[in-house]
């Protein structure tokens, strides 16, 4: 009898942290990879912007209140 409550809890412990280690992390990671980037210049892509000055090649734009 008590041969096989050790074994449940051993076996319960094993997919305990198989769930929690290798489970969720790849659940995340797999979920974060559909996100948008909200920060730098991969999140300005598509966005709608007010050119402030230009120079040939180079110059500031208006995005979300800031230069």
């Amino acid at each position: 009898m008590a041969k096989s409550i050790l074994i449940a809890l051993l076996i319960g412990f094993l997919l305990f942290e198989f769930v929690e280690h290798f489970l969720f992390p790849l659940v995340w990671f797999i979920l974060g990879k559909k996100r948008r980037h909200i920060r730098g210049a991969d999140g300005m892509l598509g966005k709608a912007v007010e050119v402030t000055q230009w120079n040939r090649n180079e110059g500031y734009v208006l995005a979300k209140g800031e230069l």
